[in-house]
């Protein structure tokens, strides 16, 4: 699935089954990289762990234990 917005990975992110997350726990702001959108979890709402980074190219949702956010610095 090719992520062309923030709002595609919103969706990515919810249709994760492994991380048990629906729209509601995902926050409408994020940030963009050229190759990742980082979906940030609401912290009242879900895990602040939870946040993932989606890659723009397949669509594949990364948990944030696993995540390199120095892309974003």
């Amino acid at each position: 699935m090719l992520i062309n917005s923030l709002a595609d990975a919103r969706r990515a992110v919810a249709a994760s089954a492994s991380l048990n997350l629906c729209m509601a726990d995902l926050d409408k702001w994020g940030f963009e990289s050229p190759t990742q959108f980082l979906v940030v979890a609401i912290p009242a709402q879900a895990e602040p762990e939870l946040n993932s980074l989606v890659d723009k190219s397949d669509g594949e949702v990364y948990a944030s234990p696993v995540v390199d956010y120095e892309v974003f610095d």
